[in-house]
């Protein structure tokens, strides 16, 4: 079997500080008032539950796009990596308001 290319994940690292960054930044916004009107935690709980969508969305496209690769370099745990594929696939879908309920 040929040697696998190196896979760049460089990208990768940016993407998840960013979405690290955003939650934390979240965090402060919604404790920086001691007592927030209604408005802003319904902005700051919609604005986070679209967050979530989205990085729901940029996990199932990694899982898409690396499960495969995982399998041809590694069958032996393919079981492994297949199952967390489908159980990514049938999860909860986001943007169910979750967050903004919570928070109301």
């Amino acid at each position: 079997m040929p040697a696998a290319e190196p896979i760049e994940v460089q990208d990768m690292a940016i993407v998840r500080r960013t979405f690290g960054s955003g939650y934390s930044e979240a965090g402060q916004l919604m404790s920086a008032v001691q007592a927030p009107s209604t408005a802003r935690v319904i902005f700051l709980a919609d604005h986070i539950d679209s967050g979530i969508t989205v990085l729901h969305i940029h996990n199932q496209s990694e899982d898409e796009l690396l499960c495969l690769k995982l399998i041809e370099r590694v069958p032996e745990q393919a079981p492994v990596t297949g199952h967390r594929a489908n159980k990514l696939v049938s999860a909860e879908q986001p943007g169910s308001g979750r967050s903004a309920a919570v928070l109301r």
